[in-house]
This record gives structure tokens, C-alpha cells and sequence, in this order.
């Protein structure tokens, strides 16, 4: 079971020397991922003290369903131009690994923002004195920033099953 080494997973795969209950786990594990990501983001929705959504979040959501479909349309591809076989198999067992690193990498990309906001920025008495209108562009570009942080995350991600299809179908060497 890898739960970093994707390119090791994916050489495995393309050697077939990945079972079918390593198969079942993976699935399991990435499900469990999976469950606790839209738990946290269906809580964000109902309970946030926002009254609406804003065009970010739209975007935001606009952007994962693009990101997920680009994603799965060029590891098929790729995948059919290697050995074109075990492609469900492939893209479950790599999404562990790869969502992995990929939390990893958002972690790494969001502290120093943080950090730097924490350091600059306004205090909380000073953020509530402040007029609404600056409060309201200071929110949009914290927005923003998040959006081009998790960019950059999403990106990562389609980078990371990019280089373990065309391993794993084949196409590229891993030593």
C-alpha cells in the first residue's frame, strides 16, 4: 500500500502486481477521502454565517467539475495510448497516493500565505473597525487568493496523474 509513492504505485500497476483486494482497499480509502472532503465543504455551506454565495464560490465549484473532467478525459487518452487496459483500476489505486501528495502540496502552498496574512494584515479589532466597504474588497482578495492557491493545487494534482498514467500504461520509465 502506497500512500506517497505514486509513480512506484504505477509502475506496480502497469506490471500488474497489484491484487484485486490492494484493489478494493485503495477504493475504500479514497472513498473514506472522499466522504470527509464533501462533509466539510457541505458544513461550510449550511452553517457559515455568509447569507448567499458569492461568484468565487461558483467559480470555485465551476472550476472542480472542469478540473475533474479534464482530468479523467486525459488519463483516458493517455491510458488508451499506452497498453489501454485498467483504467478504472489505475485511476482508483493512483488517487490515493496522488490525493496524498496533492494535500500535502495545498498544506505547503497555504501555510506561508497564512503566515504572511497573519503578519500584515489587520487585527481583528482592526478588521471590525474598519469601513464595510474595505472589509467587503479585502474579503475579495482573500477570495482570490484562494482561488489561485487551490489552482495551483488542482494543477499539481493533474500533473501528478498525468506522469503515473503514461507509467503506468507504458508510456514512460520509472526507475
Amino acid at each position: 500500500m502506497y500512500f506517497f509513492r505514486d509513480k512506484k504505485l504505477a509502475k506496480d500497476l502497469r506490471n500488474n502486481a497489484v491484487t484485486e483486494k490492494q484493489t478494493v482497499f485503495y477504493f475504500l480509502v479514497m472513498s473514506l477521502f472522499s466522504t470527509v472532503a464533501a462533509s466539510g465543504i457541505v458544513s461550510f455551506y449550511m452553517w457559515s454565517s455568509r447569507q448567499y454565495l458569492t461568484t468565487v464560490d461558483y467559480t470555485y465549484d465551476a472550476f472542480v467539475v472542469i478540473f475533474l473532467i479534464l482530468s479523467l478525459t486525459a488519463c483516458y487518452k493517455i491510458n488508451s495510448k499506452g497498453n489501454n487496459t485498467n483504467f478504472i483500476t489505475r485511476y482508483i489505486c493512483l488517487s490515493l497516493p496522488i490525493t496524498s501528495k496533492t494535500i500535502l502540496f495545498s498544506i505547503l502552498l497555504v501555510i506561508p500565505a497564512f503566515s504572511y496574512s497573519l503578519m500584515t494584515g489587520p487585527s481583528l479589532e482592526e478588521l471590525e473597525a474598519m469601513d464595510p466597504n474595505i472589509q467587503i474588497e479585502m474579503s475579495a482578495a482573500a477570495e482570490l487568493l484562494f482561488i489561485g492557491s487551490q489552482a495551483l493545487t488542482y494543477l499539481y494534482a493533474y500533473w501528478r496523474y498525468v506522469t503515473c498514467f503514461k507509467i503506468a500504461s507504458g508510456q514512460k520509465e520509472y526507475k
